[in-house]
């Protein structure tokens, strides 16, 4: 999908230490990857079955290796191009996110709408064996938090097929983005395949309820009405 986001309109003082850190740990074991493929001479999906979370391996292995397995899997991706495009997103919504919850219980929201994604994948993977690696589950789940806390905070994005950016509101921006992924990336249900999507799916419902119920103890923030000012 070619309408990336660059930033949310409006200036904070908050440091994402916990965001900063999921993302230099992201790029760490990518540079694993490359260092593990060049040892072994073989591509890394063919390594994953001994790295991450195999759908198939669920009631079979132990539960510790279900969990850690299941961690790393969030910090593992096939391409550069998923990497980068995922903690794109995660610079742009996590922050905020983070400044709500504090940096240890975004870190735990983090890994728990992960898991969500996970579950959603081993529910509905029809009894075949996937290695499931990337943090779109996780992603999803943040942008799904974000969606309920800051419904019309100004997103600023840029199309490069048109040359231009915009700003447009934060649940106008994920709804087209969620859309436009689900519609017409490959293996979208317009090619009859479900599969890639449930890891997104699960993690985004899981993010969404996660924030319903937080935001039963703890109110959500007022919208500012004016966001080019200090939001802090």
């Amino acid at each position: 999908m070619a309408i990336r986001p660059f930033r949310i309109v409006g200036r904070s003082q908050f440091r994402p230490y916990a965001t900063f850190g999921i993302l230099i740990l992201s790029l760490l074991f990518f540079v694993w990857e490359i260092i593990i493929t060049s040892a072994n001479g073989l591509p890394i999906e063919q390594l994953y079955d001994h790295y991450t979370l195999v759908t198939c391996h669920v009631g079979h292995v132990p539960l510790t290796e279900i969990i850690i397995d299941g961690v790393r899997s969030l910090f593992l991706h096939l391409t550069f191009l998923e990497l980068v495009t995922n903690m794109l997103f995660l610079w742009v919504f996590g922050p905020a996110v983070e400044q709500f919850l504090g940096h240890r219980r975004y870190l735990a929201f983090y890994i728990a709408v992960g898991f969500g994604g996970h579950l959603a994948s081993i529910l509905f993977s029809g009894g075949n064996c996937a290695a499931l690696a990337g943090s779109s589950g996780s992603v999803a789940g943040v942008l799904a938090a974000f969606l309920f806390l800051y419904p019309l905070r100004r997103v600023e994005a840029f199309v490069p097929m048109l040359g231009r950016g915009f700003s447009i509101p934060a649940f106008l921006y994920i709804l087209i983005f969620i859309g436009a992924a689900f519609l017409m990336d490959d293996g979208g249900p317009l090619s009859g395949n479900l599969a890639p999507f449930w890891d997104e799916i699960g993690g985004f419902v899981s993010g969404f309820v996660i924030f319903f119920v937080v935001t039963l103890f703890k109110a959500a923030p007022k919208a500012n009405p004016f966001p080019t000012l200090d939001d802090d």
